[in-house]
Parts: C-alpha cells; structure tokens; sequence
C-alpha cells in the first residue's frame, strides 16, 4: 500500500517552508534598500561617464543621472512594495488601518477625540528606516572625518 505525499500531515513542513521564504523575502527588502543608495546612483553615474570624452560634465550627463536615479528609484520602490505585500500575505496581514487626518477632525471640544488603531510596524518600514539612518550616518562620518577642507584644500582632515 502506498501513500500519497499530498495526503501526509505537513504541520512540521510548513513553519518551516513559511520562515525559509520570510527570510528570502527579508534578504530581498534589504537587498533592495541597499541598490537605492549603492548600485543605482552608481550604475547611472558609469552610464553618465560613458556618455562624456573627459573634461567637465554636461548638462545631458547630469540629467541622464537625475533621470535615471528618480526613475530606478521608483522602480525598487515598487518592488519593494511588492516583496512587503508578499511577506504579509505570507503571515496573513492585512493593511487595514482607519487613520482620521487631522484636518477633517471637529474644532469643537465637544465630541469626544476619535482614535483609530494602532499602526502595524511592517518589515519594510524597519528596513528602510534603518538604511536611511545607516546612509546619514555613514555621511556623518566621511563628513566629519575623510572629506577635504574647502578652505586650505587639504585632502583630509587628520
């Protein structure tokens, strides 16, 4: 007598397969938060030099990067949104949250303050906070550290 492989308990598989897939979708948030402040700006900065001889930038080459840089941007972001949308379908989160802006609130006293519920803190929104506060701190630092002086044109600052 066999048995069938779809009729068998997966309970044990399947926590499993479900953290395995989280972890692949988390590396591809943070993969894809780092290509918005590395890889893209670099990228559209090779693309820009190849378009000049030498000598002083253009205005072309400076509005390939500008372009190029807001465009790639908007693109991770989107795929960003939809890696997010994929992880919390995973665990079965839904984003349903009631928020009451401030402008349509009553100037009166009188009625009591309407609260929605509270903000669910998803892992995209940790990831890219992080990378932009990793991002001003490592500017901090070169900075404050490694950049010339525009006054006396030394190279550093030590």
């Amino acid at each position: 007598m066999s048995r069938d492989p779809d009729l068998a308990p997966r309970s044990a598989a399947v926590p499993h397969h479900r953290a395995v897939r989280s972890a692949v979708l988390i590396a591809a948030m943070v993969l894809g938060a780092l290509c918005i402040w590395t890889a893209s700006p670099a990228a559209w900065l090779w693309v820009a030099s190849q378009m000049e001889g030498g000598g002083p930038p253009t205005m072309e080459a400076i509005a390939v990067v500008v372009i190029g840089v807001g465009l790639t941007t908007l693109g991770l972001g989107k795929l960003l949104a939809v890696l997010d949308a994929r992880h919390r379908a995973l665990y079965r989160r839904r984003r349903t949250i009631r928020i009451h802006l401030p402008w349509l609130r009553s100037m009166r006293g009188e009625r009591v303050r309407e609260t929605g519920p509270s903000v669910e803190l998803t892992v995209l929104d940790v990831i890219l906070v992080a990378s932009v506060i990793i991002a001003v701190a490592l500017y901090n630092v070169w900075f404050l550290f490694e950049s010339g002086s525009p006054i006396d044109l030394r190279t550093g600052r030590g």
